[in-house]
């Protein structure tokens, strides 16, 4: 990371509605893994915050470079998220990725009230998120939110990071979100 400090790492989120709370959770996630019980535990946390803070600046060649050659995603929604979805290999992740940093949305989010567990085979999150979304990709009964506008969105969510150990990559993402307990139009 270029720039470390606080005013450095400011300077870098690309979603300002949510540029302190990004900090505070990027520093949350430096304790964590500085925490960690064990140097496989830490490399993934390390690599974890990596791929997350690529996503909180749209960084696509950092977010890439956290992934195995051909990643795995799957999205497991509630209502609001719509049904589950898969993305398979590197050049669907990466367009994944390039279509959300172009069209101006940065999917790594705030995490609080982080939980972490760790196995040989990746790490489990369990946060509350919050993040801005367009609200194409929001379906909420009773709301009417135009597509084509930003909202921020809370939500409970829990992520499966499976890691390939010998390349000390992620394999991907699995995450099930919960519906949505905030909703209003993003400050942008």
């Amino acid at each position: 990371m270029a720039e470390d400090t606080d005013a450095g790492l400011l300077t870098q989120v690309r979603e300002r509605s949510l540029a302190e709370r990004s900090v505070a959770c990027y520093r949350t996630l430096q304790r964590l893994q500085d925490n960690a019980d064990t140097d496989w535990h830490r490399h993934m946390l390390h690599t974890f915050r990596r791929h997350w803070w690529s996503e909180i600046v749209g960084d696509i060649e950092a977010t890439m470079s956290t992934l195995i050659a051909e990643p795995r995603y799957r999205f497991h929604g509630s209502k609001a998220f719509g049904t589950t979805s898969e993305i398979r290999g590197g050049e669907a992740t990466r367009t994944m990725y390039s279509s959300l940093y172009d069209a101006g949305y940065f999917p790594g989010g705030v995490l609080d009230d982080i939980r972490i567990a760790f196995a040989d085979w990746g790490i489990f999150i369990e946060a509350k998120v919050t993040s801005v979304l367009p609200g194409a990709a929001l379906n909420i009964s009773g709301l009417k939110l135009r597509p084509d506008a930003a909202y921020q969105s809370t939500c409970q969510t829990a992520q499966i990071h499976e890691f390939d150990r010998d390349q000390g990559l992620m394999v991907g993402e699995v995450v099930y979100w919960d519906d949505p307990t905030q909703v209003f139009p993003a400050r942008r």
